[in-house]
């Protein structure tokens, strides 16, 4: 009989522990969303990659990041209190690297962006050459990310696609630092949530 009631009990602590687990991390992922979180970080760390408010404006307004961002029923972009459209939360590896591939491409050069692949190796040269006087922070990290731009030849293709792949590498590792920092926040908020919903 006894066994009985403990079982009983056991029976209902593990429901009630799923049930406020359940409650818990719906309502982490609602607040996160609502004050829209991994946008900000996300936003943050493009920031601190870029270094440049006007590239980083580029860079949402690419039309390839531009589709990731949050629609309406209608199928229009949301905008948010400011009437700047809602940035993305989330922007996958390829995409990143093709978008921000163009922007720091074309970031050196006068007058309109242009894809990267009507561009010549010599328009290539001239830009990054610009964007080293203009954004020396960038221009160093580009060093790194696209090594012997200066003596492209032949192999122009070959190199793109090695760029590409660095400049996903680079997001890559970029995006370790606010993962871990939304994970930090995220998990003190479920402890606050939990915390309140058993005391209730």
């Amino acid at each position: 009989m006894q066994l009985d009631a403990i079982l009983e009990v056991a029976i209902g602590l593990v429901f009630v522990w799923l049930v406020i687990s359940v409650a818990t991390m719906e309502g982490q992922n609602r607040i996160g969303t609502i004050f829209n979180w991994r946008a900000e970080y996300l936003e943050k760390s493009i920031s601190s990659m870029l270094k440049d408010r006007a590239l980083v404006d580029k860079f949402y307004n690419h039309p390839l990041v531009l589709e990731l961002a949050l629609k309406d029923k209608g199928g229009q972009t949301v905008k948010d209190k400011t009437g700047r459209v809602k940035r993305p939360e989330y922007i996958p590896n390829p995409i990143f690297a093709t978008a921000a591939f163009e922007v720091i491409m074309n970031a050196g050069k006068e007058g309109a962006d242009v894809p990267v692949d009507t561009m010549s190796i010599d328009e290539m040269k001239a830009s990054m050459k610009s964007l080293g006087e203009k954004n020396p922070g960038l221009a160093r990290v580009t060093h790194y990310i696209f090594p012997k731009m200066g003596s492209l030849t032949d192999e122009v293709e070959t190199k793109l696609v090695e760029y590409r792949k660095n400049t996903e590498g680079w997001f890559n590792d970029v995006m370790l630092q606010p993962s871990s920092w939304y994970k930090i926040r995220a998990q003190w908020l479920a402890f606050w949530i939990g915390l309140s919903i058993a005391i209730l």
